[in-house]
């Protein structure tokens, strides 16, 4: 998922999304964005900004939306989580 930008454009506007890469991957990122777009608020508020209130920009904002997703991935792979785990992995319960 590659957003392409305007070379005349400095400003944060964007190009069209490519559709380079396998489709089963694009398809189960943007999967991906619609469940966490539910469940997260502000991937929630990321989307419905773009979204502007406009029903014909629901695909554009899914995708940008599923963009952060990974964005967000990444960082997290990159750095690691900011919150500690607080939750015991399974088998390191004590009794």
């Amino acid at each position: 998922m590659e957003e392409s930008q305007s070379a005349v454009d400095a400003g944060r506007r964007m190009g069209h999304i490519s559709k380079q890469g396998p489709s089963v991957v694009r398809w189960l990122i943007v999967e991906s964005a619609w469940r966490a777009e539910q469940k997260s608020p502000a991937l929630e508020a990321f989307y419905q900004r773009v979204l502007r209130r406009q029903e014909k920009r629901k695909k554009i904002a899914i995708v940008a939306t599923a963009r952060k997703l990974l964005s967000v991935r990444r960082a997290i792979g990159v750095c690691g989580p900011l919150v500690p785990r607080t939750i015991p992995l399974a088998g390191n319960t004590k009794r």
